[in-house]
């Protein structure tokens, strides 16, 4: 029987990024062996086919177990899209839905994601009152449109821990909706969370979600380029993105996948060069 820490994850996909959420999970558990994932993957749409591949995929990994959820959100809820987005990004809203009231916290992740390396000391900061930790964007503008305070700085939802006996208790997710009712967004939960959260999330280091902003030299990281250079492998960033609705670096999403001995599922990829140290997610801001 494997015994190990329990990490409860979610996935919200929809048939579109169903093998990219096989790749991300494959390579979360391939570089991650001290831990049990007890992986949530929902959807509001029929999977099909692909739930049955995925869970063929996983059948081999002792580290794991896989639940599927078919999901309708409310009808008279106000859930507006654009471009790549979709009704499934606002899933993780719900997340207190999909674990037992036992779980107290959880970790979510995009499914355009590859894991490179290890990620427990992000699952095992202290996240002291905040409700959520993540990662910030580098040269974010969003601040203004949600008066946030600049320092608290926007941050990227693709990457979440997520104090959920906190979110239970202080019903989040009534407060998120409530915001979603009254005001103006352009993306989707990532807003919403920002919106609502931004004074009670813990920053996280930027290894843990390295998304393409990292990579542009004009956003000031307070990491120098000799010592990011000077960096072994291990120190650098531990997840990388997978996203269909773009092209620009497959290459290096296809690097990713090799160094963790994963087949590359997706034929197009979205992905960022190596920098810090560990995760690299979706949406810029």
């Amino acid at each position: 029987m494997f015994r190990s820490a329990i990490v409860p994850t979610l996935f919200c996909i929809n048939q579109r990024y169903a093998k990219h959420a096989g790749v991300c999970i494959v390579s979360l558990l391939e570089n991650n062996p001290w831990a049990f994932f007890d992986i949530v993957v929902v959807s509001t749409g029929d999977l099909g086919v692909e739930a049955a591949k995925l869970r063929r995929t996983l059948a081999a990994y002792p580290n794991c177990a896989l639940k599927t959820v078919r999901f309708n959100a409310r009808a008279d809820l106000r859930l507006p899209v654009r471009a790549h987005y979709s009704i499934d990004n606002y899933t993780r809203l719900w997340m207190a839905e999909f674990f037992p009231a036992s779980v107290d916290k959880v970790l979510y992740l995009d499914s355009d994601i590859v894991v490179t390396g290890d990620i427990s000391g992000m699952w095992n900061v202290p996240l002291g009152d905040a409700i959520i930790g993540a990662v910030t964007i580098p040269g974010s503008t969003r601040c203004d449109a949600f008066d946030i305070p600049e320092g608290y700085g926007y941050f990227n939802s693709g990457v979440l821990i997520v104090d959920l006996a906190h979110w239970r208790c202080e019903d989040i997710f009534t407060r998120l909706i409530d915001y979603l009712a009254s005001e103006s967004i352009v993306d989707a939960d990532q807003d919403v969370l920002n919106a609502c959260l931004y004074d009670r999330r813990l920053p996280l280091p930027y290894v843990y979600n390295a998304i393409s902003p990292f990579f542009f030299e004009y956003h000031p990281l307070g990491i120098g380029a000799d010592e990011l250079a000077a960096r072994p492998a291990a120190t650098r960033p531990a997840l990388a993105s997978a996203k269909p609705a773009n092209t620009g670096t497959k290459a290096t999403a296809r690097r990713a996948l090799a160094a963790t001995a994963i087949e590359p599922t997706a034929t197009r990829c979205r992905s960022s060069t190596p920098a810090p140290s560990s995760a690299s997610a979706g949406r810029a801001g």
